[in-house]
């Protein structure tokens, strides 16, 4: 995963394609912006830079593409979230490598991450996923069991959740290489 352009953490797991980007929000009041694809130079149907369209939404809402938010007096739970409507493939036609993502507001319990399929609006069911904690350290999450916690977040933080060229999950939080497992 990255976070500001810096590997936090890089999985052993392998992912299995196609790969949507899936979220689940926790606290009401959470909200991430600037979701987009980041990859190579790509064009439509989903392109990198572009903002990530979602779908599914249970118990959150979006004023725009790009944008997800859990509304105050929605109840906090892992029961909210959405997934794009577009999923890449390894060797994806768009350049497409995974998701950039910037959260706006502190002390809120969010996931994103890359997912073949969701299930539910849980992270229990996230493939690979970063968690913002309310202590505002990043814990990365693999098919809904922990990895642990590694390197922190702020509001504005620039975090992305990537496959590489050789196939590896990376997880990145503002460009500061904290940590590679």
């Amino acid at each position: 995963y990255f976070v500001d352009g810096g590997i936090v953490y890089s999985s052993r797991k392998l992912p299995e394609y196609p790969l949507y980007v899936d979220a689940s929000m926790h606290d009401t009041g959470a909200s991430l912006v600037d979701m987009k694809w980041v990859g190579a130079t790509a064009d439509v149907p989903a392109k990198v830079g572009g903002a990530v369209q979602f779908e599914k939404f249970m118990r959150v809402s979006s004023a725009k593409p790009g944008e997800l938010n859990r509304p105050i007096g929605a109840g906090n739970g892992w029961n909210a979230g959405a997934v794009s409507t577009y999923a890449f493939a390894a060797d994806d036609k768009n350049g497409i490598r995974g998701v950039r993502f910037t959260p706006t507001v502190d002390k809120k319990y969010a996931m994103v991450g890359l997912n073949r399929g969701s299930d539910s609006e849980s992270y229990q069911d996230l493939d690979f996923a970063m968690q913002l904690q309310t202590n505002n350290y990043v814990g990365i999450y693999e098919s809904g069991t922990s990895k642990g916690n590694t390197g922190k977040w702020k509001v504005g933080s620039v975090c992305e959740v990537v496959v590489d060229n050789q196939g590896d999950v990376r997880y990145i939080v503002d460009g500061e290489r904290s940590e590679e497992r």
